[in-house]
């Protein structure tokens, strides 16, 4: 089976609006938030962080869903375009193609981009 994941990376301060735009499409979210991840490092774990996470932007935050291939693409977003344009959130969507087995290795094609414009 095929899946699109749908991410949309936004201001840090945009996340909980981002988070409810996309939880009308589904509440399956997978959000990237690495704004505390510095105050982990404190923590009895903090040495088993990976560099890469370290050193990612904490200003900005990403939410992703996932679409089967029996679900439409271009209509959601269409939809996710459109409430983002209508609340004046500027994001950076992008779509990415997984395959059954990419959930296994983790891999990642990036297919489209899009970039809302500053209101």
């Amino acid at each position: 089976m095929s899946w699109t994941q749908i991410r949309v990376e936004c201001a840090l301060k945009e996340l909980d609006t981002v988070t409810a735009v996309m939880s009308m499409i589904d509440n399956g979210l997978m959000i990237e938030d690495y704004s505390d991840v510095t105050e982990g490092m404190n923590a009895i774990y903090g040495e088993l962080l990976d560099e890469e996470i370290i050193n990612k932007d904490k200003t900005r935050a990403a939410v992703s869903i996932y679409l089967s291939e029996d679900r439409s693409v271009p209509e959601t977003l269409m939809l996710i375009k459109s409430r983002f344009d209508a609340l004046k959130v500027e994001v950076k969507i992008e779509t990415i193609g997984l395959k059954e087995e990419d959930w296994r290795t983790a891999g990642r094609n990036t297919t489209s981009r899009y970039t809302s414009a500053k209101r």
